[in-house]
């Protein structure tokens, strides 16, 4: 992998120009797959194979995952891991957006490596085709041709798998999810937050029975679905338009924005809606299942603990304190020491805000696609001015 370019750094070791045009790997899935298609670990054990009849229908409540949890057992996966796998500590089970970025730095303050979507899932060699595999293939797989324009090309696949997934809301779940988990423990992940490591947290709880699970969120789903229409939102209207959506390769990102959106009841048609604030239909279906996430975590954490304990949870506004809950989940580990020697010191809880960078990039896609718009005038005109001057 590539570190981003600095002024100081030789010309022959800058980047390509598909690197300077799409440089911000850290936030932009489509981006990365465009200028780093990777290449699948050939070490992993293949799941087994899943069919339409496993998938959840399209309007399916986000419970119904309670059905796939249960599942999982039967998928073997604490059995498929590895012995000298590495072990998960945490277990985050909240949406991106939700202070996860805050999070990472957090828990890498305490010597954990967290599986976060820019460490584990942009730069870690193999793994975001491990989850565009899990997340996209299987519905397509499910989902055969029906006419001869779908049969062939890349625009007839995108179109079958756009299909799939509205039709299905999840991807097949169990398809591919050994490989995926036992990609984070070969990496040497022993943490786990942010998209889409969040979707997977009771298989993860599976593979991991002495990891701790706990839940990040926003104040209310109103705040939460501002933040996102503002940034990672972008993804799918920015990404849908020229000259983004010519590249091949930007399919597959689209295509996985898609799935996590479809994976929290986010209706895919939502997304070419033009009222992007907070209280219009897009809004408002964003703020009801961030709210609706939340307490299907809890519900299912209850269950799975016997009804024994409530589901931690980490809101960025209490501060400080949550070193005190971090401590609390991780129990007389040194980990715990750490969180409480942090708290004791009076050092305050990380803050990583990375909307106003964000805004700033997507400024910058909108104004490449509001040029490319241009583009067919801007070369008649110099074929013109050409031609005037070889008159």
């Amino acid at each position: 992998m590539w570190s981003w370019v600095t002024p100081m750094r030789p010309f022959s070791q800058r980047p390509s120009t598909n690197e300077w045009f799409f440089f911000h790997r850290k936030y932009l899935i489509s981006t990365h797959l465009l200028c780093f298609p990777q290449t699948k670990e050939k070490n992993m054990t293949t799941p087994p194979e899943s069919t339409a009849d496993n998938l959840p229908k399209k309007g399916s409540e986000t419970l119904d995952n309670k059905r796939v949890w249960k599942a999982l057992a039967g998928v073997g996966i604490k059995d498929a891991m590895a012995e000298d796998a590495k072990e998960m500590v945490l277990i985050c089970a909240g949406l991106g957006r939700t202070g996860t970025s805050s999070l990472k730095l957090a828990l890498k303050q305490i010597g954990l490596t967290p599986y976060h979507m820019a460490d584990g899932v942009m730069e870690t060699k193999g793994h975001m085709d491990l989850w565009v595999d899990y997340a996209v293939q299987p519905a397509l797989d499910a989902t055969p041709p029906t006419n001869a324009d779908q049969m062939d090309g890349a625009s007839g696949r995108q179109a079958r798998a756009k299909s799939a997934i509205q039709k299905y809301g999840y991807a097949a779940q169990g398809e591919n999810i050994v490989t995926v988990i036992q990609g984070m423990a070969a990496a040497g992940f022993d943490s786990a937050t942010d998209m889409p490591a969040c979707y997977i947290w009771r298989a993860l709880a599976h593979a991991h029975p002495n990891a701790k699970v706990f839940l990040t969120r926003r104040e209310t789903g109103e705040k939460w679905a501002t933040s996102v229409l503002a940034t990672i939102g972008q993804n799918i209207p920015v990404f849908s338009q020229a000259p983004f959506k010519h590249v091949p390769m930007m399919q597959k990102g689209l295509l996985m924005n898609h799935w996590m959106w479809a994976a929290i009841g986010v209706p895919a048609d939502l997304w070419g809606s033009d009222d992007w604030t907070p209280e219009g239909e897009l809004g408002q279906s964003l703020a009801a299942s961030h709210d609706a996430w939340a307490e299907t975590v809890r519900e299912e954490y209850r269950e799975m603990t016997d009804g024994a304990s409530e589901v931690v949870e980490i809101i960025a506004k209490d501060g400080a304190e949550n070193w005190l809950k971090l401590a609390e989940l991780l129990g007389e580990s040194p980990y715990a020491e750490k969180c409480r020697a942090r708290h004791a010191a009076g050092e305050p809880w990380p803050h990583e805000n990375e909307t106003a960078e964000m805004l700033r990039i997507y400024g910058i896609f909108k104004t490449i696609i509001k040029v490319w718009s241009f583009a067919p005038f801007i070369v008649v005109a110099i074929i013109v001015a050409i031609a005037a001057l070889a008159m």
